[in-house]
Parts: structure tokens; sequence; C-alpha cells
């Protein structure tokens, strides 16, 4: 019995192979594409399950990128993987969004902090290029870099007078948040709205901006001419439910700031209207 058993295994190979063609590196490719390193499509669903939902994205992200630019995995196999990983990319931003619309209502969002002071060539008037780059972050995508951001595409920054507030969110259309776009007649309830929504706001003022370090030490700076962009990533409220004060990633400072609602209206609102990049 066993040679028979031996012979009709090895048959199909056989016949399946008449000319001596390797069939091997297509069963490889598709093992490949699936499970290895080198493409995580696996990796990206592990972690979507383990509820890492950040990571879950960007590892969808590069899965998908790795499939597109690959020559060994076959087209359609890769249009199928590149979908599936469309599909976790969606689930994984739904919860992430979700717990940071949860996160929201709790204080502020996480919304990572950078220091425009770090990089780029005009890094002293990279405010709002800088807070474009944390809202990028925050919504899961990758940080081109301060020159790349300010001084290609739509070319926002203006060296000597700043950033220009409508070229800023056609940048930020460029770069992947599809529906941005300049708002000067901005509330305090389109901020809070979009708060609730787990989206962190850029607001842009000037005059002098007051606000309180998170260790509670106070901070005053004065801002003229092209003024300065912050993030507004909270907010806190009284017993009624009416905002008090808001929370900000300032990009100067690389710190985070609170700001009672006098002080944010009187910086960012004096006229009573809000520039905010909405999204």
């Amino acid at each position: 019995m066993e040679p028979a058993v031996f012979l009709f295994l090895a048959l199909p190979v056989a016949l399946a192979n008449p000319c001596g063609v390797e069939t091997f590196p297509l069963v490889q490719d598709i093992a490949q594409a699936t499970s290895a390193p080198s493409y995580g499509v696996k990796a990206a669903e592990a972690l979507l399950k383990e509820g890492k939902h950040q990571e879950a994205m960007d590892a969808a992200h590069e899965a998908a990128e790795r499939l597109r630019e690959s020559e060994r995995v076959p087209e359609r196999l890769a249009e199928r993987l590149i979908a599936r990983m469309g599909k976790v990319w969606g689930q994984a931003k739904a919860k992430r969004d979700a717990a940071r619309a949860a996160e929201a209502s709790e204080g502020a969002l996480s919304t990572p902090l950078l220091n425009q002071h770090a990089s780029g060539s005009y890094p002293g008037g990279y405010c709002a290029i800088t807070s474009l780059r944390m809202v990028m972050l925050e919504e899961g995508m990758k940080d081109p870099g301060a020159d790349t951001v300010a001084l290609q595409g739509a070319r926002p920054y203006i060296p000597g007078t700043g950033s220009d507030p409508s070229l800023l969110a056609s940048r930020a259309r460029e770069l992947g948040l599809s529906s941005a776009s300049f708002k000067n007649t901005g509330g305090l309830s389109d901020m809070k709205a979009m708060l609730d929504a787990g989206k962190p706001v850029m607001i842009g003022g000037e005059g002098t901006f007051q606000g309180t370090f998170e260790d509670g030490e106070t901070y005053n700076r004065t801002y003229r001419s092209s003024g300065h962009w912050m993030v507004a990533v909270g907010y806190e409220t009284d017993s009624a439910g009416n905002i008090t004060s808001v929370i900000l990633n300032d990009p100067d400072t690389g710190e985070r700031l609170t700001s009672s609602k006098s002080q944010f209206l009187n910086f960012f609102a004096p006229d009573g209207n809000i520039w905010m990049i909405t999204y």
C-alpha cells in the first residue's frame, strides 16, 4: 500500500509540471503575501484583533503599499489582498475614532505634540505647518516632515510672511485630509463639534496668548503680524456643560497648555470669529 500512496502523491506533480517548469514560486508568493513580514497582511489583522487600532491602520497601509509595489504577487491576488487591507484599515479607523470621541468627552485627545523649532528651513514661522503635522499624526497619517508640508504642492508657507490659511487647507487636502477647508467665521460650537467627533482642530489667533502649562506655570506671549496657530485638543466645562477652558497643543513651546474661555477668545476670536481648518 505505501508504494502506491507515494506514487499517487507524486503523480500530480509530474503531470502539473511536464516541461520541468517550477510551480512553487506562485504558492510561495501567496503564502508570503498573507503571512510574511515583508507584506504584513496577517500582522495588520492581528493588530486589529488585539485592539491596537492605530497600529493596525499603519500596518494595513504599509501592507497595501508593499503589495502595490510587489512584482512577485499576481495582480489579481494583490488586488484582493489590498482590498482586504482596506477593510482592516476602515474597521480600525472606525474603532479608533470611537475611542477618540470617548476620550475627548473625558477631557482631551492624545494628539501627539511636535515642536516647530525642531526641524525645517523656517522653524520660527512653522507654527501652522507643525499644527497640520500634529493633526495628520492624530488622523493616523505619516508625518511627511516640515519642509515637505510647507514648501511643496500648494506651498502654504510664504517666507517672510507666514502660512496662508487657504493654501494650508489646500496642502492638507493634497496630503490626505480630503475635506479640509479654511473657515474664518468659526465659533466655539464648531470647535466643540469637531472635538466631540474626536478630531483635533487647527486654529489661528493674534495678539497676546495666555495660558497655563500642565504643571500649573502660567505662560504669556505676544504674536503680531502673521499671528500664531495651535491645535485645540479638548475642553473643560462647568456643571451646566458650558465651555470654561480650552486645551491646546502649542507648536511654539512643544507643550500642552490650557487657556480659560476668556483668554482663548481674546486671542483666537477677538471679533467673535475663530480662524480654523475644518475637515
